[in-house]
């Protein structure tokens, strides 16, 4: 069986098994003291929430064993982003969606100064009560 690494909220990389699929699958006892998601009968659970596992889904997420978890399922079902590197066997775990928008919702953008073509100096805050769009580019 292929071996891949997963990179967490966590202290370091965890390596992860690949099944035939190309899912990354995790022991459940390194889940839970890694990243601590824990398997329970009301579902997976972590903190103090614990996500139900649908019927339907469950072959698709938990071993029939109940060893492994497919920690992209698991992303997929609490609404976490997941990047693929199939070549390198790489998968990383972004934060919950859910929180990244209310951490979003009614916070200020940083005031920051910026040039214009002209050279004028502009900043944002100039523009306060205004929408505003911001379009930024980078080479890299």
């Amino acid at each position: 069986m292929l071996r891949g690494t997963l990179i967490h909220d966590t202290d370091g990389p965890i390596g992860v098994a690949i099944s035939s699929v190309g899912a990354p699958l995790v022991p459940t006892v390194e889940l839970e003291a890694r990243v601590g998601w824990e398997l329970r009968p009301e579902g997976l659970c972590r903190a103090g929430v614990c996500v139900p596992v649908p019927a339907a889904r469950r072959a698709d997420l938990v071993a029939s064993d109940g060893r492994e978890v497919n920690v992209a399922e698991l992303a997929d079902l609490c609404g976490q982003q997941m990047a693929h590197d199939a070549e390198h066997h790489v998968w990383v775990v972004g934060s919950d969606i859910s929180a990244r928008e209310r951490a979003a919702i009614g916070s200020a953008a940083p005031d920051f100064a910026l040039p214009d073509l002209a050279g004028v100096e502009h900043r944002l805050s100039d523009f306060r009560g205004s929408k505003v769009l911001l379009l930024s580019w980078a080479s890299w």
